[in-house]
């Protein structure tokens, strides 16, 4: 069996197959809006119009023009006063061709401001704008205080764009930074592990509600590097903010501060402080001196030095093994100051675990950690507390991102060096595992497998998880107290478990039976052609994996869509696939798909998949979501395959919309993309990035690498707009067609429109017929019709129920193939083949014809007769445009091109037997024009060779 009938016998079954099933509503139409509260959504609208744009103007005289960089601020007061970096506005100072601007939401005109204060030890700037008489500004609350470790944290910085946000919770500072070279103590500084980029310098950092925790800076980020060195990935590189304490303090007599009395403390606040008391410091042997020179995040892995879980009121500690540095004995570190020695009672090396002994003094006890049974979900809720330095405790929040083999749980919260063997917690603050911090750097290790492609922040680490804790140090904790919940679990409810789970969960519920690992595989033994195929037989290939990536199913008939360059290495330049690779995908479930690749759109780097289902079998599909009402602050989750690792989970916030990037191997830069900072990571594309009620918002397309990590996604509403208007058109799936396109309304599919003189027209199909059945099957949606017409035969009756007037009608119609389609939108030429067979006299005159006009021997004859020609069917309209002189019958025997020799340029012929060739020469890369160009024809017409010019243009791929 050939591969061309192989994959049309497996076409026509799916094809057969798909008209039958159920449509996704939802990829005709965005659904009605469903808001999700989510509380950094809330924030982000609550502040926004707060969040300023600050310029420093210039005038040359000729042209006005701002600086351009980061440059945020925040309005603190409905007067008009903005706070923010004095290195934002110092130009403006005493200059007389340059002023302060700023740009708040919504306004038109950017307002003029003046420097109202400043302060040198913290570089902080006030500004007071020149607003008419009367007119009064949006601004935030200040927070009362320092928001307690784990408060939800929202940055949310002005670009020349639009916002952008990121999302975390607070911690406090392990030590000291500078600003402008002017040194920050500790406690004037409010960190996060929300995320502080180059773009956010100036930014609010913000709480429930709105109000301000902070204002960011970002002076410690370092910018962007293409191809970063091990050097540049650890350097230093990290953003701050200085909280509303220090900027009262700073700027106590211009800023007028009203009562902001302290709300309850948050849901992730209270969980990190029902755990932070059993986090503690461990350092190997007595415990060398903590170095934290320009790091506050204790970010940089010190050798000896981690954080540990205490397990029973007994004494016993859970750390990682790396930390001891080889040593038996460790010292212990509680956060109220308290010290112990410790021994090493229990190692397993395979998890980075050892269990310590504290020598406590007689009836003392330690602050045992609780315990639940850890069965979390993926998606659930998840903070990481470490305790590197001895004294404040750091945190990350993040979602359980899957469950793996021997109890190892994997999460993308920031499970770095100062959460190593620190706490892994549910919303409940209940332990379900340890930080593995990795027995080499993280950095290290990814610049060791990835070189300059690595990135700073990944966002995927693990942990091991509290059942095998318990299973790997059984012995040892039975000798804990019996009311310590690491020998009895404390007990939960399906109730409190969903809970706890949260909104990301929920989403991951809903979703997970649509989302799909997708692998790439490559025959071992070269083909050589198509009739070489190793798949056209029913024994095993030999194959070897070359990509992997994600996708998203999209339709219960097994329809799915992914990423362009996911699937690249398998298609051929039209989307048809290559004979030595195979697609195949797996689901949440672990059921493996044979996948057949329908279309691609390098532009929009998009790919359009079938499954191939069971009889009778239905595959669930994703909801399709609306990514216009997407707004910065929004909660969102990405599922996908990084790094190999199926079914992972990533949470985060829509960070940005309308961005625009360039990828080094893909087609075009890439527009109007949602950012996020839920982690996208290689083998993420083509995946889902879902809302909070797990409807698809986006395709993941890329992941930045360097020294920030910031993930794009293709937005749902271009992914829709492309399925139905090209990945699902005769062009892109290499189908017969009607020369017809049809739209989805309320009463069903209605032609949209009729090419004059395709099979339609001549069917006499009309603009506004209702399409009810083709060749006896009911057409429910466009899709199905789409897909449908992948089954048919071209150039054989095809029959047609159509409603025209709330009557029924019925038509035939000639379909065209998919060459035969490509040649009359390219040239207004419709082709069919003239065989030998059917008119052996036509072929043999006009192939002698040929050969004698071209080589000039009046007698003679070409060795061997061609089995067919091409004739000119019929002359389609062009509208615009003046006919060629080509005319119905006539024989399109070959076109003259030019050829470089030794001697110059010669003419030669390229000889036409199928319409596909003719289709490949008037899309030639190098001879064809998207504008349209001549080609100099030879046809044999009335017993005579002559040429003639064809104008044809290119057809994008």
């Amino acid at each position: 069996m050939t591969v061309r009938l192989a994959r049309v016998l497996f076409c026509s079954a799916l094809s057969a197959a798909l008209i039958a099933q159920t449509r996704n509503e939802s990829l005709l139409r965005p659904p009605p809006a469903q808001a999700v509260a989510y509380w950094s959504s809330a924030a982000a609208t609550a502040a926004r119009t707060a969040v300023v744009r600050v310029m420093v103007e210039v005038d040359n005289g000729r042209n006005k023009f701002p600086i351009e960089r980061p440059s945020s601020g925040v309005l603190v007061a409905t007067s008009g006063i903005v706070v923010t970096w004095w290195d934002l506005v110092r130009e403006a100072e005493n200059a007389k061709d340059k002023r302060i601007l700023v740009q708040i939401d919504g306004e038109n005109q950017a307002l003029p401001a003046s420097v109202l204060a400043r302060d040198e030890a913290t570089q902080l700037a006030l500004l007071q704008i020149e607003l008419p008489p009367g007119k009064v500004t949006p601004s935030v609350r200040l927070a009362p205080g320092t928001p307690l470790p784990g408060s939800p944290a929202l940055v949310l910085a002005r670009t020349d764009k639009d916002l952008i946000a990121f999302g975390g919770v607070t911690s406090a500072a392990h030590g000291p930074t500078t600003v402008r070279s002017k040194p920050l103590a500790a406690a004037d500084l409010l960190l996060t592990d929300a995320r502080i980029d180059d773009r956010c310098h100036g930014g609010a950092l913000l709480g429930e509600g709105g109000v301000l925790l902070g204002l960011c800076n970002s002076e410690h980020v370092h910018k962007e590097v293409s191809e970063p060195t091990l050097e540049d990935l650890k350097a230093t590189n990290y953003g701050f903010a200085i909280g509303t304490e220090r900027i009262r303090a700073a700027l106590a007599k211009q800023l007028s501060v009203g009562n902001n009395l302290p709300g309850a403390p948050s849901p992730t606040a209270t969980a990190v402080a029902t755990a932070a008391d059993a986090v503690v410091t461990v350092q190997a042997g007595d415990g060398a001196p903590i170095q934290l020179d320009d790091d506050p995040y204790a970010q940089k892995r010190q050798k000896g030095l981690g954080s540990g879980v205490v397990l029973s009121s007994t004494g016993l500690v859970v750390t990682n093994h790396h930390v001891l540095a080889g040593k038996s004995a460790a010292k212990v570190t509680l956060g109220d100051g308290r010290s112990f020695a410790a021994k090493v009672v229990q190692q397993d090396q395979g998890n980075n675990l050892a269990l310590l002994q504290c020598e406590l003094p007689a009836g003392q006890k330690l602050p045992a950690a609780r315990c639940g049974s850890g069965d979390a979900e993926p998606g659930a809720l998840l903070l990481a507390i470490g305790r590197p330095t001895g004294k404040a405790v750091s945190v990350s929040i993040g979602v359980l991102s899957a469950r793996r083999d021997g109890g190892r749980l994997q999460a993308d919260a920031n499970l770095g060096n100062h959460n190593a063997g620190g706490a892994l917690v549910d919303a409940a603050g209940e332990l379900i595992g340890i930080t593995d911090g990795g027995r080499t750097d993280m950095v290290d290790r990814m610049f060791a497998m990835q070189g300059d492609r690595a990135k700073t922040e990944t966002n995927l680490a693990f942990g091991t998880g509290i059942a095998q804790i318990r299973t790997t140090f059984a012995k040892a904790l039975a000798q804990a107290a019996a009311d310590d919940s690491i020998r009895a679990p404390i007990a939960s409810g399906a109730a409190d478990r969903n809970a706890r789970a949260g909104a990301y969960a929920a989403a991951v519920r809903t979703a997970g039976p649509a989302m799909l690992n997708v692998y790439v595989d490559k025959s071992r033994k070269p083909v050589a052609d198509e009739t070489e195929n190793p798949f056209a037989q029913a024994q095993a290939v030999d194959m070897q994996g070359e990509s992997l990536g994600s996708g998203v199913i999209i339709d219960a008939s097994g329809l799915a869509i992914s990423n362009w360059h996911v699937v690249d290495s398998a298609t051929e330049p039209d989307g048809s696939m290559r004979p030595d690779h195979a697609v195949r995908a797996r689901s949440f479930d672990g059921k493996t798909y044979e996948v057949q690749v329908l279309a691609i759109s390098r532009e929009d780097d998009l790919s359009l998949l079938q499954l191939k289902l069971a009889s009778g079998e239905t595959a669930k599909p994703v909801v399709l979501g609306n990514s216009e009402e997407l707004q910065p602050g929004d909660g969102v989750l990405a599922i996908g395959n990084p790094l190999g690792l199926a079914n992972t989970v990533t949470a985060g916030i829509c960070t940005a919309k309308n961005q625009g990037i360039r990828v080094k191997g893909r087609w075009a830069k890439l527009e109007n993309l949602i950012e996020t900072d839920a982690a996208i990571n290689g083998g993420n594309s083509g995946g889902a990035l879902l809302d909070l009620q797990g409807r698809l918002v986006g395709i993941n397309s890329a992941g930045s690498s360097g020294l920030s990590s910031r993930g794009y996604a293709i937005p749902v509403d271009h992914v829709r707009k492309q399925i139905l208007s090209l990945l699902l058109s005769a062009e892109k799936l290499r189908s017969p067609s009607l020369g017809m396109s049809v739209t989805d309304t309320e009463r069903g599919v209605a032609v949209a429109a009729v090419v004059p003189g395709s099979p339609a027209d001549r069917a006499k199909i009309q603009t506004g017929d209702l399409l009810r059945s083709l060749a006896g099957t009911a057409i429910a949606w466009s899709p199905g019709y789409a897909l449908a017409l992948r089954g048919v035969t071209p150039d054989q009756p095809l029959k047609l129920g159509l409603e025209r007037g709330g009557k029924p009608v019925e038509v035939t119609a000639e379909p065209l193939s998919a060459a035969q389609w490509a040649v009359v939108r390219q040239s207004s030429l419709e082709l069919e083949v003239l065989s030998i067979a059917t008119d052996q006299k036509l072929v043999q005159e006009a192939a002698i014809g040929l050969h004698r006009k071209f080589t000039g021997d009046a007698t003679g004859s070409p060795a061997i007769l061609p089995d067919q020609l091409l004739r000119v069917r019929r002359v389609l309209p062009r509208i615009g445009k003046a006919p060629d002189d080509v005319q119905p019958g006539d024989v399109l025997l070959a076109a003259e091109l030019e050829q470089a020799t030794a001697a110059g340029e010669a003419a030669t012929l390229r000889r036409f037997a199928e319409v596909s060739e003719v289709q490949s020469l008037f899309n030639d890369r190098e001879r064809g024009s998207y504008d349209g160009v001549k080609f100099r024809c030879w046809i044999y017409r009335g017993g005579k060779v002559i040429t003639t010019d064809v104008t044809a243009q290119r057809l994008l791929p």
